[in-house]
């Protein structure tokens, strides 16, 4: 590229700064002889990235605009009061840490009129606080920057996608008991927006040196770790919202530069008012990622499909695409700069999730791998949560993501039958809902292995994941796909929600030897429908242990707490309300669980028994007072759980006492929160968990109450 000279016209200086920035990966070298030759130039260069940054927040503008009309009324709500709720720390608000030392404030924090209207709405008795800006502006803003990443504001987001946010500050100007109580108001917000509202969110503390220096710690909570570090930033770049504070300056770099030739140009901005380094976060440059990077990122994204396999598969496919190109890939996030600074700000359009898809359908169309291909359609469109028709009114009157999907759809080829199919997919039986998910997990593992194959024979040289890593992720897919007995199965679903159901009805029969079976099915169904057999594909599972039947479907997320249970008559002695309150106590017992929060100190460890649960009598009489059955389950360290059924009363005391005394307590006062007795109501409810705990106590010495 030819520079102009110093004495060349503004037009002619600009045409040259415009190409410059469409080419991206030019060498910026020779611009800097001439930038440092010509003030003008270096003016022209500072006037180049105004212009981006202005460009920036107009995309970013019709991103927020865009992720308000996805939202339930409830979840903008809250979403608009969040910045506020960490802008302060005030006793009337959620966050409250009772200590003056709490770090809070963003940088930059402007109270919006339509914030101030939600603070109104979910706050009223609060008005008075939020009329008067004295009474919560904060002394110092530790955060530097509020940024969403991640689905929102992209045609991936649906009613009930969660929050990711980083919360940039400095964590050097941070004293260690700072931190605490910082993380502990992002935990309180957390929990008011899940608990009152229903809004999943994650706030993240981000440490800005470290993150520019692709630092993320190691694998962890939702941390990828050592094994996709710029991946992680990859994706950030590329789906990120500012919410509140400092714009990364990343955004308004030229696409494609060097760290180089990112530092050279950063150093302007101190220079300009109409930049001002205080506008700006420097979360480092990103350009390139290695191949051993690649391999590290597919195999968190193993990990991560255990809960949300469709997530992941198609990023395992982006991950492909990226490794299997010929010469040095062009990262995503680069070519979204592209499209969007190039376009000079008339291309805000530009959807993060679907430029991805582009890369995937690019990849997999040019091999010519058209099962692979229907399957990663089949997820994303399933992920869009739009239930598109062949039918729809005119695209004129259709919002922007039935627009896209619609687009897909025609170019796929599908028909409306197998467009139903799809938009019925709640409604599928479970064999057919786990052939789809044994497909997407044996396309991660066949994809991986291909992937490793490839490192092996390129011999790239050098460990982007560190051993500690390979540890923890190798562990957690052992945990998940091995089979070991007593444990129960781990169902391969294609979608985390993907069996979870409204209505569930459990019904007893008689086997041959009139022995009872139990019986669970999807929906309200009446006893005269299931003798009769007209119940369709809603059978889910079949066993003659329903204590067994219950732990599987609440460990594998058929069932939640909203779920509606109907029962039959039965000649046993359950009645609805044992099952109502023992999958209750279950699920407040093992809240939440996923692959994802096992802890690294565990999982470097060997396993061990970490949390037990005793079912005592359940088929009894509910007026004995001696043990008769013992049904024990147990979730070891590594999120393996098993189960066993002990008609034998005493061996099945023997087992729960001897499962106590591995959980390996020092302090007895803690085993409640690691082991729960459970007993039906009845007349002789006291005296059976009285007899329970005597002969407990006769093997492992005093201990506390351990039934709700």
């Amino acid at each position: 590229m030819r520079f102009p000279s110093a004495c060349a016209s503004h037009a002619d200086r600009r045409k040259f700064f415009n190409r410059f920035l469409e080419r991206g990966m030019a060498k910026f070298q020779l611009l800097k002889k001439a930038l440092f030759t010509s003030a003008q130039l270096k003016e022209d260069a500072l006037e180049t990235l105004a212009r981006n940054k202005e460009i920036f927040l107009k995309y970013n503008q019709y991103r927020l605009q865009r992720a308000f009309e996805f939202m339930p009324r409830r979840t903008a709500l809250v979403f608009r009061v969040l910045p506020f709720l960490l802008h302060v720390n005030h006793p009337d608000f959620p966050g409250y840490v009772d200590n003056p030392a709490t770090p809070s404030g963003i940088k930059l924090f402007e109270l919006a009129p339509e914030a101030y209207n939600a603070l109104i709405v979910l706050f009223p008795n609060a008005k008075k606080v939020i009329d008067n800006p004295q009474a919560f502006t904060p002394r110092h803003n530790f955060i530097r920057s509020l940024l969403l990443m991640g689905s929102i504001g992209s045609i991936a987001q649906t009613k009930s996608s969660d929050f990711d946010f980083w919360v940039c500050v400095h964590e050097e100007h941070f004293k260690p008991c700072w931190m605490d109580r910082f993380e502990k108001k992002l935990a309180l917000i957390e929990e008011w927006a899940e608990k009152e509202h229903e809004v999943e969110t994650h706030f993240f503390p981000t440490d800005i040196k470290k993150v520019r220096d692709n630092i993320f710690g190691e694998a962890g909570k939702e941390s990828a770790g050592s094994s996709q570090a710029k991946l992680l930033k990859e994706e950030f770049y590329r789906t990120m919202i500012l919410v509140m504070g400092k714009i990364p300056v990343w955004w308004i770099m030229p696409p494609g530069i060097d760290d180089k030739e990112y530092e050279e140009l950063k150093n302007l901005v101190p220079a300009s008012e109409g930049l001002g380094e205080d506008n700006f976060v420097n979360l480092g440059n990103l350009y390139e990622i290695s191949y051993e990077e690649f391999f590290g990122a597919a195999l968190w994204q193993m990990n991560k499909a255990m809960d949300s396999p469709f997530k992941s598969v198609l990023k395992m496919g982006m991950l492909e695409g990226y490794i299997r190109a010929k010469g040095k890939p062009a990262l995503l996030c680069t070519e979204m700069k592209k499209g969007i600074l190039g376009s000079g700000g008339k291309n805000l359009s530009l959807d993060p999730y679907m430029m991805m898809f582009g890369h995937i359908l690019k990849y997999y169309q040019g091999v010519g791998n058209k099962k692979v291909l229907d399957l990663l359609c089949k997820c994303f469109y399933v992920k869009t949560g739009v239930k598109a028709s062949l039918d729809m009114p005119d695209k004129e009157e259709m919002g922007f993501k039935e627009k896209a999907v619609l687009d897909y759809v025609k170019n796929w080829g599908w028909d409306q039958e197998k467009l139903s199919d799809l938009n019925s997919y709640k409604e599928w039986d479970v064999k057919k809902v786990l052939r789809l998910g044994a497909d997407v997990h044996g396309y991660m593992i066949k994809t991986y292995q291909s992937l490793a194959d490839r490192l092996k024979e390129e011999s790239f040289g050098g460990h982007i994941i560190t051993q500690t890593d390979l540890t923890i992720l190798g562990r957690k897919l052992f945990a998940f796909y091995s089979n070991k007995p007593n444990k129960l199965v781990n169902l391969r679903k294609a979608f985390e929600d993907g069996l979870l159901q409204d209505d569930l009805t459990f019904h007893a029969s008689l086997d041959k030897a009139r022995k009872t079976v139990w019986n669970l099915y999807r929906d309200q169904l009446a006893r005269i429908d299931i003798e009769k057999k007209d119940v369709g594909n809603k059978l889910l599972v079949v066993n003659y242990d329903l204590v067994f039947i219950i732990v599987w479907m609440v460990f594998n997320k058929i069932c939640d707490l909203k779920t509606r249970l109907y029962l039959t008559p039965n000649p046993t002695n359950v009645v609805l309300a044992d099952i109502q309150r023992l999958i209750r106590e279950i699920h407040e017992f093992f809240p939440g669980f996923k692959i994802a929060t096992l802890k690294n100190e565990d999982l470097v460890s060997e396993a061990r028994k970490k949390y037990i649960f005793a079912v005592i009598n359940f088929f009894s009489d509910r007026g004995k007072w001696d043990v008769e059955s013992v049904a024990l389950f147990y979730l070891t360290s590594w999120g393996e759980m098993f189960y066993e059924n002990h008609s034998n009363p005493e061996a099945g005391m023997n087992a729960l006492c001897r499962c106590i005394g591995e959980l390996g307590l020092s302090d007895k006062a803690e085993l409640p929160e690691h082991a729960r007795i459970f007993a039906p109501k009845g007349h002789q409810y006291y005296s059976l968990l009285k007899t329970v705990r005597q002969t407990i106590e006769e093997s492992v010495g005093t201990i506390p109450e351990l039934n709700k």
